[in-house]
């Protein structure tokens, strides 16, 4: 498990320092973690926040063993059924 500072994941998902930080206020976006005034993030979570973000055409649509994802409010992610309805999950169960 490898840790990232705001530096490397403002450079790795090209938000703003400012970014980040407003969204730690607002307790939303990336999962991080706090050691006394440094902030860490997951590499996982971090690949985890782009991976739900992506946006998909008509023929890279996922084929029903590979589902699609999507992040809610807050830490909440949803799986797209094939039918369009969505299922609340934890954020472990997001299969790549």
């Amino acid at each position: 498990m490898k840790y990232l500072t705001e530096k490397e994941v403002s450079e790795i998902t090209r938000l703003a320092l400012s970014t980040l930080r407003n969204h730690r206020h607002l307790r939303r976006g990336i999962p991080y973690c706090k050691i006394g005034a440094s902030v860490r993030y997951n590499e996982e979570d971090v690949l985890a926040f782009m991976e739900v973000r992506k946006i998909r055409f008509d023929s890279d649509q996922p084929s029903p063993d590979r589902p699609r994802y999507f992040q809610g409010r807050g830490d909440q992610y949803y799986r797209l059924e094939n039918d369009g309805s969505r299922t609340p999950i934890g954020k472990k169960e997001i299969i790549f």
